[in-house]
């Protein structure tokens, strides 16, 4: 029954409390965040559940959700369908793999009459779960074949309350909590923000133009000279960090940002180049 909510307000501080009995209270910080990740780290620093950030990443989304129309259709009726009538908790990219009459084979096999882009199991559930698009979560192009192969393994079961929790944000165009008692995108608007780096691709098919209005957004108020916005072409949602090709890519772009943080009293050799610590907050995976 956890939603987005509870890994803001109790797993990120505790995550950031671990780091820093273990690194010292001084340890600079640099959060890098991922889709689901994404919306909980920002709710979780605009309700002021975590703080003292250096530098803030975020990949596909933010604080202004959107997606296709055929995923929010999907999203409006699909959460409720899946718990009520087939009574199930979770839904899994494993699920195909389970043996003899595993629950949720089914929808394999729905999708995959629907999808002829390849014949890898967990790839269509991952479409069904999580968006919309042929395939959803990246381009197949940007996707080595062994990671394609091992998408059961990196891919995790979520729960409905994720998707329920992103669908009040859809039919309230910002970021907001549960209850609807908190508009994060405003709260973020009255605290201190650290350099902040919002990311996507330009081929998103899960939270299309998400980050762009959220720079946009930001850029309007007090936030306009801690923001930046960074689009990879021929990128699409998960590939920014999984792809093939990213370390070549995009991670050069991060590390740019990351770098670009240090503080100006220091000079950093090439073999302190890397950030001291990172935080890194991948929501698919929880």
């Amino acid at each position: 029954q956890y939603n987005i909510d509870d890994v803001a307000r109790y797993d990120i501080p505790k995550a950031l409390q671990f780091i820093r009995e273990q690194c010292g209270q001084d340890v600079r910080i640099h959060a890098i965040a991922h889709c689901v990740g994404s919306l909980a780290l920002m709710a979780s620093y605009a309700a002021g559940f975590s703080e003292n950030l250096a530098s803030i990443t975020c990949n596909s989304v933010a604080l202004t959700p959107q997606v296709p129309w055929p995923a929010f259709v999907k999203i409006w009726a699909g959460p409720d369908l899946m718990e009520t009538a087939f009574d199930y908790p979770y839904l899994s990219p494993k699920m195909p793999y389970l043996p003899i009459k595993g629950f949720g084979k089914w929808i394999y096999k729905m999708e995959r009459a629907l999808r002829s882009e390849c014949k890898e199991p967990a790839c269509h559930m991952l479409s069904f779960i999580w968006g919309w698009g042929f395939p959803a979560a990246f381009d197949h192009r940007n996707i080595h074949p062994v990671t394609h192969r091992r998408l059961m393994d990196l891919f995790g079961g979520t729960n409905f309350h994720f998707h329920k929790h992103i669908r009040k944000m859809l039919l309230n165009k910002e970021s907001i909590s549960w209850d609807g008692k908190i508009n994060y995108l405003e709260e973020i608007q009255n605290r201190e923000l650290p350099p902040t780096l919002l990311v996507s691709g330009g081929n998103n098919q899960i939270f299309p133009g998400s980050n762009r209005l959220t720079f946009e957004r930001l850029s309007a108020g007090p936030h306009s000279e801690k923001v930046q916005y960074q689009e990879f072409a021929q990128y699409g949602h998960q590939d920014i960090f999984m792809g093939q090709f990213s370390h070549l890519e995009v991670f050069p772009k991060i590390l740019e940002f990351l770098k670009a943080q240090a503080p100006s009293s220091v000079t950093l050799t090439d073999s302190e180049q890397q950030p001291r610590t990172v935080l890194r907050l991948v929501g698919d995976v929880a």
